[in-house]
């Protein structure tokens, strides 16, 4: 599998994390649109398992995943407290989440996923296809992992060998990722390359920009919209 060259990834810099704070505007364009989100189609019950990013726990998707409840979805936060960055350790465990959920439900579940969430249920579907309908990210950086993300220096103040982490990570592409994925990125993100979101590889996939920071991203009228519809079928994913 040919890789092109990431010379030209736009990479954010640490300091510009604090420019997230705008953040705070897409609460605001979030809560004057309810109006339109309570109009959104319903759910019928599908079971959703919802995973955050980095240094964040459920408290931090809790905003959307009460309004995919409210839509009609049976929604899950995945219960694992913060989540450490470590993927090696929590992959296993979001899969084992996902195998379990899925089994108890008898159905197939759909997974959503933000930053590093995205990536981490990407994964689990790619090692468990069968039990998986859908995959939503949201600014996850699926190429070359933290490398690409304004706190790469995290990773490696960690002793994370982030050059090596972006060639495990590049292996894993040769296993197809089978189910459908919806990914979000955003041209505003201060924390993820945008480009490091786009998954050229996978066969099932369609990729939306949106106008909003990398924390905007779970509170933006425009992906809860977004995925409201992808959710009922509104939108074409590949």
């Amino acid at each position: 599998m040919d890789f092109e060259s990431r010379d030209n990834y736009q990479v954010p810099l640490l300091g510009q994390i604090i420019m997230e704070a705008t953040g705070i505007l897409d609460v605001s364009k979030l809560i004057l649109g309810i109006p339109e989100l309570l109009s959104s189609s319903r759910g019928s019950g599908q079971t959703i398992l919802f995973v955050p990013g980095f240094g964040t726990g459920d408290t931090i998707t809790l905003p959307f995943r009460n309004y995919l409840s409210f839509l009609g979805y049976d929604v899950h936060g995945w219960g694992l407290g913060l989540n450490t960055g470590n993927v090696p350790r929590l992959l296993p465990r979001v899969s084992k989440l996902v195998k379990e959920l899925a089994e108890s439900k008898k159905q197939k579940i759909t997974l959503i996923g933000w930053s590093l969430g995205g990536y981490l249920i990407r994964e689990a579907a790619r090692d468990y296809p069968n039990y998986v309908k859908m995959a939503i990210t949201l600014g996850s950086p699926v190429i070359g992992g933290p490398k690409y993300t304004s706190i790469k220096d995290i990773y490696r103040f960690n002793g994370v060998d982030t050059d090596l982490l972006e060639k495990e990570i590049d292996k894993r592409y040769k296993v197809p990722i089978e189910i459908p994925v919806l990914a979000f990125y955003s041209k505003q993100d201060n924390i993820v390359s945008w480009q490091a979101c786009i998954d050229s590889f996978s066969p099932r996939i369609r990729h939306i920009k949106v106008n909003t920071t990398h924390i905007g991203l779970i509170y933006s009228l425009e992906t809860y919209s977004l995925t409201a519809k992808a959710l009922n079928g509104e939108i074409q994913l590949y």
